[in-house]
Protein backbone atom coordinates (compact mmCIF):
# COMPACT_ATOMS: atom_id res chain seq x y z
CA UNK A 1 0.00 0.00 0.00
CA UNK A 2 2.90 2.64 1.03
CA UNK A 3 4.56 1.49 -2.54
CA UNK A 4 1.05 2.34 -4.28
CA UNK A 5 0.95 6.16 -2.39
CA UNK A 6 4.45 7.10 -3.22
CA UNK A 7 4.18 6.01 -6.84
CA UNK A 8 0.75 8.07 -6.88
CA UNK A 9 1.94 10.83 -5.49
CA UNK A 10 5.21 11.37 -8.03
CA UNK A 11 3.18 10.90 -10.63
CA UNK A 12 0.72 13.60 -9.42
CA UNK A 13 3.59 16.05 -8.64
CA UNK A 14 5.23 15.32 -12.58
CA UNK A 15 1.53 16.06 -14.05
CA UNK A 16 0.62 19.25 -12.00
CA UNK A 17 4.50 20.32 -13.21
CA UNK A 18 3.55 20.00 -17.14
CA UNK A 19 0.24 21.69 -16.65
CA UNK A 20 1.83 24.69 -14.72
CA UNK A 21 3.86 24.60 -18.09
CA UNK A 22 1.61 24.04 -20.23
CA UNK A 23 -0.67 27.19 -19.00
CA UNK A 24 2.24 29.62 -18.99
CA UNK A 25 2.54 28.22 -22.73
CA UNK A 26 -0.76 29.00 -23.54
CA UNK A 27 -1.41 32.63 -21.47
CA UNK A 28 -0.23 34.44 -24.55
CA UNK A 29 -2.04 32.54 -27.16
CA UNK A 30 -5.41 33.00 -24.89
CA UNK A 31 -4.87 37.12 -24.92
CA UNK A 32 -4.48 37.02 -28.65
CA UNK A 33 -8.03 35.62 -29.18
CA UNK A 34 -9.71 36.72 -26.26
CA UNK A 35 -8.72 40.60 -26.13
CA UNK A 36 -10.90 42.83 -27.31
CA UNK A 37 -9.83 42.48 -31.29
CA UNK A 38 -10.00 38.41 -30.74
CA UNK A 39 -13.87 38.70 -29.51
CA UNK A 40 -14.50 41.01 -31.91
CA UNK A 41 -15.56 44.62 -29.41
CA UNK A 42 -12.71 46.45 -30.53
CA UNK A 43 -14.82 46.88 -33.95
CA UNK A 44 -18.13 48.61 -34.45
CA UNK A 45 -20.51 45.84 -36.11
CA UNK A 46 -23.91 46.95 -37.55
CA UNK A 47 -27.29 45.11 -37.32
CA UNK A 48 -27.16 43.22 -41.06
CA UNK A 49 -24.32 40.91 -40.55
CA UNK A 50 -25.97 39.69 -37.23
CA UNK A 51 -29.32 39.42 -39.18
CA UNK A 52 -28.15 38.07 -42.52
CA UNK A 53 -26.41 35.04 -40.29
CA UNK A 54 -29.07 34.50 -38.13
CA UNK A 55 -31.44 33.67 -41.19
CA UNK A 56 -28.76 31.89 -42.56
CA UNK A 57 -28.40 29.56 -39.38
CA UNK A 58 -32.27 29.04 -39.14
CA UNK A 59 -32.49 28.44 -43.06
CA UNK A 60 -30.34 25.81 -42.58
CA UNK A 61 -31.29 24.22 -39.34
CA UNK A 62 -34.44 23.93 -41.67
CA UNK A 63 -33.14 22.29 -44.58
CA UNK A 64 -31.37 19.75 -41.98
CA UNK A 65 -34.89 19.20 -40.75
CA UNK A 66 -36.95 18.59 -43.89
CA UNK A 67 -33.94 16.15 -45.41
CA UNK A 68 -34.74 14.43 -42.53
CA UNK A 69 -38.51 14.46 -42.88
CA UNK A 70 -37.16 13.27 -46.71
CA UNK A 71 -35.57 10.00 -45.08
CA UNK A 72 -37.77 9.09 -42.67
CA UNK A 73 -40.79 9.24 -44.89
CA UNK A 74 -38.57 6.88 -47.14
CA UNK A 75 -37.86 4.72 -44.30
CA UNK A 76 -41.65 4.49 -43.99
CA UNK A 77 -42.58 3.94 -47.45
CA UNK A 78 -39.90 0.86 -47.85
CA UNK A 79 -41.64 -0.61 -44.07
CA UNK A 80 -44.82 -0.16 -45.28
CA UNK A 81 -44.68 -4.35 -46.33
CA UNK A 82 -47.73 -3.74 -48.84
CA UNK A 83 -50.00 -1.78 -46.41
CA UNK A 84 -51.79 0.63 -48.83
CA UNK A 85 -52.62 3.30 -46.20
CA UNK A 86 -49.12 3.66 -44.59
CA UNK A 87 -47.39 4.06 -48.35
CA UNK A 88 -49.87 6.98 -48.62
CA UNK A 89 -48.79 8.03 -45.61
CA UNK A 90 -45.40 8.30 -46.14
CA UNK A 91 -45.66 9.34 -49.70
CA UNK A 92 -48.03 12.45 -48.61
CA UNK A 93 -45.08 13.40 -45.74
CA UNK A 94 -42.22 13.10 -48.90
CA UNK A 95 -44.05 14.86 -50.96
CA UNK A 96 -44.68 17.91 -47.91
CA UNK A 97 -40.87 16.82 -47.20
CA UNK A 98 -39.87 17.64 -51.09
CA UNK A 99 -41.79 20.76 -51.07
CA UNK A 100 -40.48 21.98 -47.97
CA UNK A 101 -37.35 21.48 -48.86
CA UNK A 102 -37.69 23.27 -52.01
CA UNK A 103 -38.98 25.96 -50.08
CA UNK A 104 -36.05 26.67 -47.90
CA UNK A 105 -33.45 26.52 -50.76
CA UNK A 106 -35.56 29.22 -52.21
CA UNK A 107 -35.75 31.33 -49.79
CA UNK A 108 -32.12 30.78 -48.83
CA UNK A 109 -31.01 31.75 -51.89
CA UNK A 110 -33.32 35.06 -52.04
CA UNK A 111 -31.55 35.94 -49.03
CA UNK A 112 -28.11 35.21 -50.46
CA UNK A 113 -29.50 37.68 -53.43
CA UNK A 114 -30.96 40.15 -50.74
CA UNK A 115 -28.37 40.58 -48.25
CA UNK A 116 -25.48 40.70 -51.13
CA UNK A 117 -26.82 42.76 -53.42
CA UNK A 118 -28.15 45.57 -51.05
CA UNK A 119 -26.05 45.68 -48.44
CA UNK A 120 -22.30 45.01 -47.76
CA UNK A 121 -23.06 42.20 -45.83
CA UNK A 122 -21.25 38.80 -46.81
CA UNK A 123 -23.36 36.00 -45.50
CA UNK A 124 -21.57 32.71 -44.27
CA UNK A 125 -21.83 30.03 -47.11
Amino acid sequence: MRKFLIISMLCLMAFSAQAANLTDAFQGTLSTFAGENGAGFAEQRSVEPIIANFITVALSFLGVVFLLLTLYAGFMWMMAMGDEKKAKTSRDLLTAAVIGLIIVVASYAITLLVMNRFTSTLIIQ
